[in-house]
């Protein structure tokens, strides 16, 4: 059983893919109508080809991402809901309108970005990674507090411990995870990212495996 997630990269991330990275934070100070107007062209894009795959009925659910690109430290949280929020609004409505879910992907610290999350009105948001990873600036817990089950959360376990720790901590950090999301959030665990290295080394198999049990053992996941 499963159903078929189309991944969409939203305009901020089609535009920065297609430029110098630095070159795309510089420009929003020293052009900015220009940066709109590539965002511009890039959200119709967009748009023309989610009514290809909606026409088709391809896809149960959708997951935008991008945002990362442009999320504080990076860039001030103004310049965030002016490059990411307001032309990934028309997505998240296009695909609502057709009855399909969207998930909503973003990396590193997004303290600062629930809200805004939220205001999209997105189904869910991953991978809502925590300290003390480096990457994160929020726990879990008051991730799911802040949502206040508008939205699934879903993440948090650490590509790098998946890959790197031993299985006892992987099952210290789910055994965690889970205890801070608490019996009746909409939480779903997973890694913060899938490994992409072939083949897939053995520490990364057996923390796999390590993964599964633990989230068995103590999340009441289904056999």
């Amino acid at each position: 059983r499963g159903v078929v997630q189309v991944q969409v990269p939203d305009p901020v991330c089609l535009v920065i893919e297609n430029m110098d990275y630095m070159e795309f934070m510089i420009r929003t100070h020293t052009a900015p109508d220009a940066i709109d107007a590539l965002l511009v062209r890039a959200q119709e894009l967009i748009l023309a080809w989610l009514d290809g795959v909606l026409a088709a009925d391809i896809g149960d659910t959708f997951r935008i991402f991008g945002a990362e690109y442009c999320q504080p430290p990076q860039m001030r949280l103004s310049a965030y809901q002016h490059l990411v929020t307001a032309f990934d609004r028309p997505l998240v409505e296009r695909l609502h309108r057709a009855g399909k879910t969207v998930q909503y992907h973003c990396h590193g610290p997004i303290g600062a970005l629930i809200d805004d999350f939220l205001a999209l009105g997105v189904d869910a948001i991953d991978p809502c990674e925590s300290p003390p990873a480096i990457t994160g600036d929020i726990a879990l817990g008051e991730v799911i507090r802040r949502v206040d089950g508008a939205l699934v959360v879903m993440g948090n376990i650490q590509l790098d411990d998946i890959e790197r720790a031993e299985p006892a901590t992987i099952d210290r950090l789910v055994r965690r995870a889970v205890k801070e999301a608490g019996p009746d959030a909409p939480f779903l665990l997973l890694p913060t990212a899938a490994p992409f290295v072939t083949p897939l080394p053995e520490r990364t198999a057996r923390n796999l495996i390590q993964f599964i049990d633990s989230a068995r053992a103590h999340g009441g996941a289904p056999d």
